[in-house]
């Protein structure tokens, strides 16, 4: 079912509006440099509007995987090269289009399954609304972010997810490769974890890593939706 959409409120302009209408509204709303978080109450039809800077957001960095994106980097001038006979294309006005999956680990599954009564279904939706937010968030640059699949690691993780942010992102990263690509042909794939990871790392992912297979993925720690799947690096064209 369809039930995620972008807009703007109508008559005024440059205002922005991001919104699910699965259970209930859900979403944000960009107006005269405000911006307002609208939600469903759990009793009732009542809806929650309030200013999103009330938001308690996790405070932290968001790192990259030096070490484990370096040895990518070197094909990259021999993947050029070898498509410089590609017919060129104006890259700042046609439309790049990035396929996303989305994994929730248990921990991060379980406090969702919790808070949406149980319902497994309900935690996919929640990832389908992050998905839709990081679309949002790309349209302006012409990059569109389409969510091919959602999984929830209900019973247990399918890979090491530590507290160490390089070893969960590689233990994610080759699962990803071994495990998920065979199955389901995709650009990227973010792990949304429960997982408090040490220091300051909220989220983390390889650098120029969107056009390969190996490195293309991030983590991210999240206990909450309104903590967005952290940036990528959405170069590959399609």
């Amino acid at each position: 079912i369809h039930c995620y959409y972008h807009g703007e409120v109508e008559g005024h302009q440059g205002s922005e509006v991001i919104l699910s209408t699965c259970t209930g509204l859900r979403g944000m709303i960009s107006l005269e440099n405000e911006t307002y978080m609208l939600e469903p109450m759990q009793e009732g039809n009542s809806h929650h509007l309030y200013r999103g800077k009330h938001l308690k957001l996790m405070q932290g960095t968001c790192g990259h995987g030096h070490n484990i994106s370096q040895h990518t980097m070197m094909p990259w001038t021999e993947r050029s090269s070898s498509h410089s006979s590609r017919r060129k294309r104006d890259i700042q006005s046609s439309i790049k289009y990035v396929e996303l999956i989305i994994v929730a680990d248990n921990l991060s599954s379980s406090f969702q399954y919790q808070k949406q009564g149980k319902d497994v279904e309900k935690v996919k939706q929640r990832m389908a609304e992050i998905a839709n937010y990081v679309d949002k968030f790309y349209k302006s640059l012409n990059i569109r972010v389409a969510l091919v699949g959602v999984e929830v690691w209900s019973d247990k993780d399918k890979c090491s997810i530590t507290q160490d942010p390089f070893s969960s992102l590689h233990e994610f990263l080759d699962w990803r490769k071994l495990k998920l690509l065979p199955l389901r042909a995709h650009d990227n794939a973010q792990l949304i974890s429960g997982v408090f990871f040490q220091g300051t790392t909220i989220g983390m992912a390889p650098i120029m890593s969107m056009c390969t297979a190996e490195q293309s993925g991030g983590i991210v720690m999240s206990r909450s939706p309104a903590h967005i799947v952290q940036k990528a690096d959405y170069t590959c064209l399609k």
